[in-house]
């Protein structure tokens, strides 16, 4: 034993090289994932050639791996059994897609809640009726969205089905649709000539294969909150009597997004519409 002591380690040596606490090298010892070697005291000691093996383990455990998952992971490592070991990998990766599908859906639907309570606040604090919408000037950050042209005049239901065929294209399901905000898009050419028809349909996010893109300009917005379930032609001729009666003139395309208090769902009195417009004030030219 004594010949060997200086190429070994005491655990707290271990741990202090690997910066975690002891009694984890100790589980994985009992565990079985690395061996020790007694001394005449009963202490336990390790070589240090097996702190890479260390490093090794806390990683597969720091990514997800189970204790049993990388004892097989090793066991195929000293059987050069490497196709197991990547179909291991493989189902993980899926894990972590779907986790990650859960969370950005979840956040959709926080940044919804937390946008339909602003639209609620905004009505408390003006003590106005709901059918009459709120206006409001707002600034925003620059944004890339991902568009699709409309066929024109095509109904609701025949909308959808073109942008989930257009989605598929790029190797997108309709499943970003719950991830992600979107809606549609008035150039400002065809509103001006009282033309509300939506002429595109915007995702707010960057499909990397989609060269269509629209850049959502940083600057003041004009913006109108409504119920879906108020919502019509007449609510544009508001929205741009509000912005003439404030002081502003319309500097680009109008944007229309709809917004559930929940997730996506068919209760109009649980949506409300959000049209935006870039605008400049009157008073500033």
């Amino acid at each position: 034993m004594k010949e060997n002591r200086n190429e070994l380690l005491t655990v707290g040596e271990i741990a202090e090289i690997l910066g975690v606490n002891k009694n984890t090298i100790l589980h994985y010892d009992r565990k079985g994932l690395i061996s020790s070697i007694r001394s005449d005291n009963n202490y336990r000691y390790y070589y240090k050639s097996q702190i890479n093996s260390l490093r090794e383990i806390l990683s597969l455990r720091k990514i997800g791996f189970s204790i049993e998952k990388v004892k097989k992971i090793k066991n195929y490592v000293s059987n050069h059994d490497y196709n197991m070991i990547f179909d291991m990998i493989e189902q993980k990766e899926e894990e972590y897609k779907k986790e990650i599908e859960n969370i950005e859906r979840n956040r959709k639907i926080l940044e919804s809640y937390k946008r339909y309570m602003e639209y609620e606040n905004n009505f408390f604090s003006a003590g106005k009726r709901r059918e009459e919408g709120i206006f409001d000037i707002q600034n925003f950050s620059e944004e890339k969205y991902t568009v699709f042209d409309l066929v024109r005049g095509e109904k609701e239901k025949n909308t959808e089905k073109h942008i989930i065929r257009e989605l598929k294209k790029y190797n997108c399901s309709r499943n970003i649709l719950k991830k992600y905000f979107f809606g549609y898009i008035i150039s400002q050419k065809n509103y001006l000539n009282f033309d509300y028809n939506y002429s595109k349909f915007f995702l707010k996010n960057d499909v990397e294969l989609c060269q269509n893109k629209y850049i959502f300009k940083k600057g003041s917005y004009a913006v109108f909150y409504i119920k879906a379930e108020k919502f019509g032609n007449n609510v544009f001729e508001k929205f741009f009597e509000k912005i003439k009666e404030n002081g502003y003139k319309t500097e680009g395309d109008m944007f229309i997004e709809n917004v559930s208090i929940f997730d996506r769902t068919t209760e109009e009195e649980d949506e409300i519409i959000i049209l935006k417009i870039m605008v400049k004030s009157l008073t500033s030219e």
